[in-house]
């Protein structure tokens, strides 16, 4: 270490401190954690010194694509919203705007909780994008989402050319999408991990929204980054994960931030029902239901498994959950439901001749009906916190009060308690994200895995917080000097950059 940062911290020198920790002369705990701590910080150090080096350059890329803003972009903007935009929505899209005004490429995080109008921030940062003459690319994990997007964008960007691509996209249209968006005639594509690959190519992608990010890995989202040169960056998340979490604190991503909602939205009360009132619970619900109320509920598996026993399954509780509500019909979704039958459901549950959805997952996201006040999920601390937050927002879409159940396993962890405690106390999607980084772990930044701890062998980011950010802002200054450090620092930093040139940011 530099002398500066040992006199800076009253670091020992490398072998005193080897020494003070396996041969101390005496009992002092005082030196012989600061011989740790030295040890801790080095650690830290080293992987800040190259995150901050591959950061600056990938975030230092220079602009490409230059915005204008006029009136007739306001006028656009205006007659195309409905409604007026809450204070946060107004104050995000602002700061979008200077972020796409900056010298630099966007790398941007949008969060806000279920309902509070993520999706007409996203595409009026499309429009710019479009208006100014590129294109914009819209990702989100499922069908469901996709449709619902394209649904609401083809009315929204009148004037433009959208269209979307899936997996159960036709041939036919596949290639025709593939060969407009190489032209150019495509101006926004809306679609799922289909427009990973590498056969769709853009003629000038200029902007990118990855919608419910935490449902992409890491390398899918890269993939996308890297289709457009110095392309921009928008992610959205109603719950940030624990690896984003740490990613804005580490400064990677601009945050925007919508936290209120409209007027008349009231939180969704949440409670645990414990398993063995399972029966009784649902004899309760059926009274609900008969009285005009809609409700979804969710299981974590499509059918039995040996390898989760424990677990209900829709194939192994259908029976019993139409026995429960007859004679009123139930409505059965999953991932392997063909998509015009699911559609035909989902439209009876909109306007009442279906008042139950029994599902997986597969509604979590891209489901808007405002009269469906109740959720059941069941399993409950066998989802993720994000996950149960994510289906909690099924309801609470409109002005009625809504509720959500949560029914644990009958093999509860102390994690899994701790999880659903969370949720039943907590509607804020920040503070979620914040408990899940201490119950998870934050994923290995500069890697591909999204939960467990950075594999620091001596430190602990969440123990060592104080002793982390010191180290951050002490590479920050470290890189920005121009004179000789130490010989293995100077060695370290020169290998950092041999492999940056391996990197292909284009």
């Amino acid at each position: 270490l530099p002398k500066d940062i040992t006199q800076k911290y009253s670091f020992l020198g490398i072998s005193e401190a080897f020494r003070t920790i396996h041969q101390p002369m005496k009992s002092d705990m005082k030196s012989i954690n600061n011989a740790k701590e030295r040890f801790k910080y080095t650690e830290f150090l080293l992987f800040q010194l190259e995150l901050q080096f591959m950061r600056k350059l990938l975030l230092k890329k220079k602009r490409v694509f230059r915005y204008e803003y006029s009136q007739k972009l306001d006028l656009e903007i205006n007659q195309r919203l409905e409604f007026s935009l809450t204070d946060d929505q107004t104050s995000a899209l602002i700061n979008i705007k200077n972020e796409l005004s900056a010298p630099y490429s966007m790398a941007g995080l949008l969060q806000g909780d279920v309902g509070s109008g993520k999706t007409i921030i996203a595409f009026l940062s499309i429009l710019i994008a479009v208006f100014n003459g590129y294109q914009g690319a819209i990702l989100v994990p499922t069908e469901v989402l996709a449709f619902q997007h394209f649904k609401t964008g083809k009315k929204f960007f009148k004037n433009y050319n959208i269209e979307i691509l899936t997996g159960s996209s036709s041939n036919m249209d596949r290639n025709r999408i593939i060969d407009e968006l190489k032209t150019g005639e495509i101006n926004i594509i809306i679609g799922t991990h289909s427009i990973l690959n590498d056969e769709i190519v853009f003629k000038n992608l200029s902007l990118i929204i990855i919608d419910e990010q935490h449902k992409f890995g890491v390398a899918q989202r890269a993939s996308l980054f890297y289709k457009s040169r110095g392309v921009d960056l928008l992610v959205m998340t109603a719950t940030p994960i624990p690896r984003t979490m740490l990613l804005s604190v580490y400064n990677d991503l601009k945050v925007f931030s919508i936290k209120d909602k409209p007027a008349d939205r009231k939180p969704i009360k949440t409670k645990i029902i414990p398993a063995l009132d399972r029966d009784k619970f649902y004899q309760w619900l059926s009274l609900r239901i008969k009285e005009g109320k809609k409700a979804y509920i969710i299981m974590p598996l499509i059918e039995d498994s040996e390898f989760f026993s424990d677990l209900h399954s829709i194939e192994g509780e259908k029976n019993y959950i139409k026995k429960c509500f007859k004679p009123l019909k139930t409505g059965v979704i999953s991932g392997k439901t063909e998509k015009d039958k699911r559609d035909d459901i989902l439209q009876k549950f909109k306007d009442g001749s279906i008042r139950i959805i029994l599902s997986t997952t597969v509604i979590e996201v891209g489901i808007d009906i405002k009269d469906a006040t109740i959720i059941v999920i069941e399993d409950a601390d066998r989802y993720g916190l994000a996950g149960i937050h994510q289906l909690r927002g099924r309801v609470g879409r409109g002005s009625i009060q809504s509720f959500c159940y949560l029914i644990p396993s009958k093999k509860i962890t102390e994690i899994g308690k701790k999880r659903l405690k969370t949720i039943e106390q907590e509607n804020d999607g920040f503070k979620i994200a914040e408990i899940d980084m201490k119950i998870r772990g934050g994923g290995i930044i500069a890697g591909l895995s999204q939960s467990g701890d950075i594999s620091f062998r001596n430190g602990n980011i969440k123990n060592d917080f104080k002793l982390f950010t010191a180290s951050k802002d002490d590479a920050s200054s470290l890189l920005d000097s121009t004179k000789s450090l130490t010989k293995f620092l100077d060695k370290y930093i020169l290998q950092i950059k041999k492999k940056s040139d391996f990197l292909n940011f284009s």
